[in-house]
């Protein structure tokens, strides 16, 4: 994954990881039950709109002490 991802990024196209997928599901769309294959990751690739009002807004960080509370 770290391949593609850097790869991806050297070539200029856009890529996000994704967690919690559900792997089962993924097989059985991709036919892969009953195969020696099994989803285990998923990203996904591609070309982000230029009609993405978002892609060059200003990036919004947050101090840590909003965001984590020490208990």
């Amino acid at each position: 994954m770290g391949f593609l991802l850097e790869t991806a990024a050297l070539m200029k196209i856009d890529t996000c990881p994704m967690e919690g997928f559900d792997p089962l599901a993924y097989d059985k769309i991709l036919g892969l039950e009953n195969t020696e294959w099994k989803s285990v990751a998923v990203v996904t690739c591609g070309y982000r709109s230029p009609e993405d009002l978002y892609a060059q807004a200003k990036k919004v960080r947050f101090d840590k002490k909003e965001v984590i509370q020490v208990v």
